[in-house]
């Protein structure tokens, strides 16, 4: 790619008269040319990586069959898998080391996929089908954000069962999504997970957005998840960056602790790393590696990428940073848990016996109640509301 970035004494005058302000990159003479000469704007990469040609995300993209167009970047009904646009790949680094181990990364990205290969079935983790269905992967991982996998293989496919598709869950009372929760813990996600289905119907018609950016502005979905549902869901090639693949991909491509960096030459990184054909197992795979050999004290001769991993070359040693986690008994989080688990097995209560099976003071109980209705969770009376020990709660219908 010709040009280079203009400077104070480096200006170049456009076709129209106009001057480029110094800074930016210049592409060739004028930039990206049409058929007439005249200078192209320059786009701006997307959020998945991509060139930013073809489709604008804002715009229609296409759905099922041939001249069927979804809004917004929706999928197909059902849960369908709707293959991705074929994007470009990034722009090579301009760091030389980052580009010298891009170079090397198709052997040992094999190796890792090898690695995941045993790993990918159901029998692991029922929500590993082939083909990825979105429906299961977007629920997984809401499940997944604040609970441990086993407790979340649990659960799943019984939820599942329940509520098979994205019209299922749309059509859900909210108590019974919050219900078949149970065990989970955080049940402000199946809230979140409620009222995303609800919208999705509603502008979607059932189909999950395919574009990252659409995703995460459903209730419940932030980066993270948006890109792992994107991913790993409809093939769109961009990385889904936890704290394990963070880790990996800083001490593989970077050769630090991702403590010890910016976010943004970690995310570049990923970018450049995950594989284009698989990036739902790219990033699965290096999810598990993450979270069972390259921990925090990393089991390094155990690891696929060891060929390759700039941190393992330096001879560095791993630093594992304290963490801590407020005390959960007599929390507010308890509470909260406890309040929701008596709503479950019964219509409505009383204040009295919320605060009763609880174990806390009328007053805790009363300030996490107005909190769970103001987000939804429960539905409280008046007298509730005001504190009267009569006053009933129920779980959000």
């Amino acid at each position: 790619m010709g040009g280079g970035r203009t400077g104070p004494r480096d200006r170049r005058r456009g076709v129209f008269g106009w001057t480029p302000r110094p800074g930016p990159a210049v592409l060739g003479k004028r930039g990206r040319t049409d058929p007439g000469g005249r200078a192209g704007p320059r786009r701006e990469p997307r959020r998945d990586g991509s060139a930013g040609h073809g489709p604008h995300p804002r715009r229609e993209r296409r759905g099922g069959g041939a001249g069927e167009r979804r809004p917004g970047g929706c999928g197909r009904p059902g849960g369908g898998v709707v293959p991705p646009p074929s994007p470009r790949a990034p722009p090579p680094s301009r760091r030389g080391d980052l580009a010298a181990a891009t170079r090397h990364a198709g052997g040992v990205t094999s190796a890792l996929l090898d690695w995941y290969e045993p790993r990918r079935s159901p029998g692991t983790y029922p929500w590993r089908t082939s083909p990825s269905d979105p429906y299961r992967v977007w629920v997984s991982e809401i499940m997944l954000q604040q609970t441990q996998a086993p407790r979340v293989a649990a659960a799943f496919e019984r939820f599942v069962e329940r509520f098979p598709d994205v019209a299922a869950l749309a059509a859900a009372p909210r108590s019974e999504v919050v219900t078949a929760w149970g065990g989970l813990g955080y049940n402000r996600r199946a809230v979140a997970l409620s009222e995303a289905a609800r919208e999705v119907v509603a502008t979607c018609g059932g189909a999950l957005p395919v574009d990252p950016s659409a995703l995460s502005k459903l209730p419940g979905i932030g980066p993270y998840t948006a890109a792992a549902v994107a991913s790993i869901g409809f093939g769109v090639p961009v990385p889904a960056l936890d704290t394990n693949v963070l880790r990996v991909v800083a001490r593989w491509r970077l050769g630090s602790e991702p403590h010890g960096l910016r976010a943004a030459p970690i995310r570049r990184a990923a970018a450049e790393a995950v594989d284009r054909k698989r990036p739902g197992d790219w990033n699965q795979a290096v999810m598990d590696l993450g979270r069972t050999v390259c921990r925090p004290v990393p089991r390094c001769s155990e690891c696929p990428l060891a060929p390759e991993c700039r941190f393992l070359a330096s001879g560095a040693q791993p630093e594992r940073a304290p963490r801590r986690q407020g005390a959960f008994e007599g929390s507010t989080r308890q509470l909260r848990g406890r309040i929701v688990a008596l709503l479950r097995t019964q219509p409505s209560a009383p204040l009295t016996a919320v605060a009763e099976t609880s174990g806390r003071s009328m007053d805790q109980v009363l300030t996490t109640v107005r909190r769970l209705a103001a987000e939804g969770m429960v539905e409280a009376d008046a007298a509730a509301l005001r504190g009267e020990p009569d006053g009933r709660v129920r779980l959000s219908g």
